[in-house]
Formats: C-alpha cells, structure tokens, sequence
C-alpha cells in the first residue's frame, strides 16, 4: 500500500503569503505564472528521479482557453516545468430548482 504524504510549500502564513494568495484567486497571471515556478520547484524536490509520474488536474466542463480555473491554469504551467503529463478530470454540474 502507498502512504501518502503531506508536504507544504509554506510552513506558516504571513501577510505577505495571504496578500499573494488572495492575487492568486482573483486571477492574477503574474502571481499564478510566480506560484507555478514555486510548486513546480517544490514537487521537483519531492519526485524521486527513478519513478514516473503524472499529475491530475481537474476542471468545469466544457474546457475553454477563456474559462479555465486558476489551479487548472497552474497545473498546466507546472506540468510543463517538470515535463510530465498533465491528467485532466473535466466535471459538470446543473443546478435543480424545486424538488
């Protein structure tokens, strides 16, 4: 059986890290594209070079270059940094008005 492990990128949250956090999720690409290269380092450190991996991303179905989701985008970038595949998962939804 595999264990799965915990890792962070960040041991504690500081101001600085909470304001990068809230720039994330409202989409900006400057802190998206700076957060990639990060995670991407990171699971570089953790990945053992003999093993092959892949990483999984989910999504809202359908997929558009125009409506994707920031975490999404951020896989992308860091599959691309590691050089391995990116595994989408699309999902959809309807909402049921009354019962």
């Amino acid at each position: 059986m595999t264990v799965v492990q915990k890792h962070s990128l960040y041991n504690e949250v500081t101001p600085e890290i909470a304001e990068r956090y809230s720039l994330f999720k409202l989409g900006k690409v400057e802190v998206i594209n700076q957060y990639s290269k990060e995670l991407a380092n990171f699971i570089d450190s953790k990945l053992d070079p003999g093993k092959k991996y892949i990483l999984y991303a989910t999504n809202k179905s359908p997929l558009s270059k125009f409506c994707k989701k920031n975490s999404f985008l951020m896989a992308e970038k860091i599959a691309g940094f590691l050089k391995i595949p990116l595994l989408l998962g699309e999902y959809t939804y309807s909402y049921k008005i009354g019962r």
